[in-house]
């Protein structure tokens, strides 16, 4: 399977699976996100950005079995053909204990909540747009535990894993979602 036919197949499983906008919009900011790194990492963007785009494919389906989050969705994306590079990052993102060894893996636990400080950072600004977030603000907000308190912070700073500091990450983080806000109604 090539890389067209992976995102177009990847783009009707998210269609079919997750049905809140909000999830959505979640799952394209990672993707965002991860094209990034990969593009700052030397890794293959495209690959990258379907780990990120697939990542909660099973999150709706596991909601009343947290526990099975990522494990599902790594053994759908398998039975698919989806590479193991691929689904090993969608099943040691959740809370299946599989440890993350690979950069993608490292990449995608770290990029996951880093979204959602985001967003939430979005959210408070008068224009409810990305547009109008600025890293240190953002990086002010990271230490107010209060603050977009689901955003988990200690997996936010495993992205010194991959060779980043958190005003780096974030920094890269933040700029890839305000490259793809419109997409993201941001």
């Amino acid at each position: 399977m090539n890389a067209r036919e992976s995102r177009i197949q990847a783009d009707e499983l998210v269609s079919n699976h997750i049905t809140a906008p909000t999830l959505l919009s979640h799952s394209r900011a990672v993707e965002a996100v991860m094209r990034a790194l990969a593009e700052r990492l030397g890794q293959d963007p495209e690959r990258w950005a379907l780990a990120g785009l697939l990542h909660d494919i099973d999150y709706e389906t596991t909601a009343q079995t947290p526990e099975r989050h990522g494990a599902t969705g790594a053994d759908m994306l398998s039975m698919l053909g989806f590479d193991e590079e691929i689904t090993h990052a969608v099943l040691a993102h959740g809370l299946t204990g599989e440890p993350r060894t690979s950069l993608m893996d490292k990449g995608l636990y770290a990029a996951d909540p880093a979204t959602g400080l985001i967003t939430a950072a979005a959210y408070v600004q008068p224009s409810k747009k990305l547009a109008d977030v600025a890293l240190p603000s953002l990086l002010k907000k990271f230490k107010s535990k209060a603050f977009a308190a689901g955003a988990n912070r200690d997996q936010i700073d495993t992205c010194s894993e991959i060779g980043f500091t958190r005003e780096e990450f974030l920094g890269l983080a933040l700029s890839a979602m305000q490259a793809v806000a419109g997409e993201l109604g941001l």
